[in-house]
Order: structure tokens, then C-alpha cells, then sequence
């Protein structure tokens, strides 16, 4: 397994990548997306809109960078590295969902305090808890919490655990203009700590209006 921290992010490059997959967030929903020929050049420190409609390339290109999904050709490199599926799974973090592996009885039962202090910036002191608390905007009371049972609040949450982590790609699923509305205030606090780390920020949507006044630049599919 690669760990994040030892790679020195600095531009993720995608040449001629597609991916088909059916990628999904819990209590959010699923949708088949393929993504085709897509080349282009990520700079750390930078928000992108990915503007497509849902299926049409978006969320397949998110969930493809963020390791879950599978890229069927084409490279994704960080510099010069080319990175296979477990690299990404280390480099990147998929925003909204669970992702800590299951128990022997096949649940996540970690809560999100705990996947926190697991993180390897606080193991390693790099980072205080409190000071992520503060900066993600978590709530102290939900802290003992499954993600699953703490609402919108899972978006914060998992992207906290991705910086306590060192992640340094933050793939979204594909939301469209109403949840984009609902979720601005936390998308804005998201992506002021990621940006301000150098990390990389991608969320697909359907239209650059969208995201008007958020990323840095929206690529078109």
C-alpha cells in the first residue's frame, strides 16, 4: 500500500481514461457513468468543476480518481508516477461516503472520533483533533457517531478524515443544483481547508452556474 505522504503532490494527470461503473453514495443513490477519452491536468491547490450530465462521464471520472471505481484504459499519473487502483484508494478521499473496511461481522463500525485519531497527521502530531474539529466545522456531539447517523454532517466528517489521513485528491459525487444550494455553506468550508493544503477538489455537476463562485475552473465533458 502507498501512503499518501509519500508521494509530494503536485499535478495528477489523466490521459485518455475511460471508466464505466455504477458508482453510489449511501442514502444518496447510484447511476451507471461511463467516461470516455478524458485527458486533462489537475493542479494541487485547485477546485474543478466536472460539468456533464448524470451518466455522462462526471461522477464515472470522480469515483474512478477517488479508487473505487476502475479505470478500463487510459493513465492517471502523480508527476511522472503512474497510479493502479490502490495507489488512488491511498492518494484520494471520496466525499460523503464510509469508507473504512468492514468488521469480521461485515459492518463499519468505527465512529468518526475514532477514524480521526487513526489518521496518520494526528498519529504522527503533524495535526491536533480539536484543530480539525475547528476547521471542518464537526459537531462536538456527533463525534461518537457512525457516519451514517449524523446527516449532512457525514460531509464534513469524511472529508475531515480524509486531511487527518494526508489525502490529497477529494472526489464528490455528482450533485446536482439543488443539493449543491443545500450543501454550499459546508462545500465552501471543504474547500477552503483542502485548497489551503494543497489538495486537489472535484465535483461534477451539470452546469458551471452551479458551482458559480466556488472552483477555480470548470472542465467541460
Amino acid at each position: 500500500m502507498v501512503e499518501s505522504s509519500d508521494l509530494e503532490l503536485v499535478q495528477v494527470s489523466v490521459h485518455n481514461l475511460c471508466s464505466i461503473d455504477d458508482p453510489i453514495l449511501s442514502n444518496y443513490g447510484k447511476m451507471r457513468d461511463l467516461c470516455h477519452d478524458f485527458s486533462y491536468d489537475f493542479i494541487g491547490g485547485h477546485a474543478y468543476g466536472i460539468i456533464s450530465d448524470c451518466g455522462a462521464g462526471g461522477w464515472g471520472l470522480s469515483y474512478a480518481l477517488s479508487g473505487l471505481g476502475s479505470i478500463l484504459s487510459g493513465e492517471a499519473k502523480l508527476n511522472n508516477t503512474l497510479l493502479n487502483q490502490e495507489m488512488l484508494k491511498a492518494l484520494s478521499c471520496y466525499v460523503g461516503e464510509d469508507t473504512q473496511p468492514t468488521n469480521i461481522f461485515g459492518k463499519k463500525s468505527s465512529s468518526v472520533k475514532k477514524q480521526l485519531l487513526r489518521g496518520s497527521r494526528l498519529i504522527e502530531g503533524q495535526l491536533e483533533l480539536d484543530s480539525i474539529i475547528h476547521q471542518f466545522g464537526l459537531p462536538i456531539e456527533k463525534l461518537d457517531n457512525l457516519i451514517k447517523h449524523i446527516g449532512n454532517d457525514r460531509w464534513n466528517a469524511t472529508a475531515a478524515i480524509g486531511f487527518a489521513q494526508n489525502k490529497k485528491i477529494y472526489c464528490f459525487p455528482w450533485l446536482n443544483k439543488d443539493w449543491i444550494h443545500k450543501l454550499r455553506p459546508r462545500l465552501e468550508r471543504i474547500l477552503e481547508v483542502i485548497k489551503n493544503d494543497g489538495g486537489i477538489v472535484i465535483i461534477p455537476t451539470s452546469r458551471p452556474e452551479n458551482l458559480l463562485d466556488m472552483v477555480d475552473k470548470c472542465v467541460f465533458l
